[in-house]
């Protein structure tokens, strides 16, 4: 599978370098619409079958980037690249895990959250 970066409450200017960035480095950017935020990770990286599941009803409101199908030094240079370019340095950042990729976008920035040690 090709590397993913899977991308919420992105816009404007911060989205369009992120694209670029991820380009360079293969990889595609899937923007997560929040209507889709109770959809599993897993879906949407495009493991996992997509389900009717009914729109959230409180979508995650957090900047939030979710990297999928990336190797160890590939991941490590695009996430240098991001903070060289200031971009998503304020996003909750994941990988795609086993045991994450059927949570929600909205479950995985609240465990997020925990794990920073903030709420929201």
């Amino acid at each position: 599978m090709n590397p993913t970066v899977l991308v919420c409450n992105f816009g404007g200017a911060e989205l369009k370098k992120l694209k670029k960035l991820c380009s360079v480095k293969g990889a595609r950017v899937r923007a997560v619409a929040p209507e889709d935020h109770a959809q599993s990770i897993g879906a949407l990286c495009g493991i996992e079958k997509r389900t009717e599941v009914p729109p959230s009803a409180e979508p995650a409101e957090e900047k939030m980037l979710v990297f999928a199908h990336f190797a160890g030094r590939q991941l490590d240079s695009l996430l240098a690249e991001m903070r060289t370019a200031r971009v998503g340095t304020d996003a909750l950042k994941a990988v795609l895990t086993h045991a994450n990729s059927t949570w929600s976008v909205r479950r995985l920035a609240a465990e997020l959250r925990r794990e920073r040690g903030t709420t929201g």
